[in-house]
């Protein structure tokens, strides 16, 4: 990405000055980045066979990690008087890089673990902001 930002800032101006100009560009590239792995996360959790059990079992365990690295992360960051951007330094993961894998190289079941931290943490996040915007009223 850092090398394709370099290349279009200096041999693609009008490029460049499009996307300046396109107003939240990078929160709708992030919606279709969510959007594309919950698909793949739903057509693994279709395609499995498996019992919900074992559904079940493997999105709770994606929900434990992600509130573990939470808490951690907001424990660390209250040490230094930052706790928001601790939890969110340990907790948010991009882990379309481990979907991939899990998809590609493992069972496609196997994508369901990062495939549910990532619904999870964007489900913390979103309580989180929404539990901030009711205490600053």
């Amino acid at each position: 990405p850092f090398i394709s930002a370099m290349l279009v800032r200096r041999f693609m101006p009008r490029l460049l000055q499009w996307i300046l100009r396109v107003k939240d560009l990078a929160f709708y590239l992030w919606a279709l980045a969510l959007a594309i792995v919950v698909a793949q996360t739903i057509r693994s959790v279709v395609n499995s066979g498996a019992s919900i059990s074992t559904l079940l079992s493997i999105s709770c365990a994606g929900l434990i990690a992600c509130c573990v690295q939470f808490a951690c992360g907001k424990i660390i960051g209250g040490h230094y008087a930052d706790r928001i951007s601790g939890g969110q330094a340990l907790g948010q993961k991009n882990t379309v890089f481990a979907i991939w894998m899990a998809y590609t190289y493992l069972l496609p079941l196997s994508s369901l673990g990062p495939g549910s931290y990532v619904l999870w943490q964007n489900l913390i996040n979103s309580w989180q902001l929404w539990r901030k915007r009711v205490q600053s009223k």
